[in-house]
């Protein structure tokens, strides 16, 4: 994987390697399962959600300029050919 054309495999060779020092496999893990942890314990995760979008719309609406992370097509963008979805940091306002 390439940052701005820096392959993070060459500033970490150890990343996403089960042995890594980093532990990205359990960081991995965990961000997949942290959706069933919070319906576990509060039963659904409905209103992470809504106010997730509620703060989109706020910053929208009062053109607040919030940086918050949204999931982005980077087709035809650094050499990416398919529709590709990242979640990326975006600035929302009016």
């Amino acid at each position: 994987m390439d940052v701005v054309n820096v392959s993070l495999q060459e500033l970490n060779p150890e990343m996403g390697m089960d042995n890594g020092s980093e532990n990205w496999k359990n960081v991995h893990k965990m961000v997949i399962e942290s959706p069933y942890e919070v319906i576990k314990l509060k039963g659904y995760t409905n209103w992470a959600i809504g106010l997730n979008v509620a703060d989109f719309i706020e910053s929208m609406l009062k053109n607040l300029s919030r940086i918050c992370p949204l999931p982005t097509m980077v087709k035809e963008m650094y050499g990416i050919e398919n529709e590709v979805f990242l979640s990326l940091p975006c600035i929302l306002n009016a």
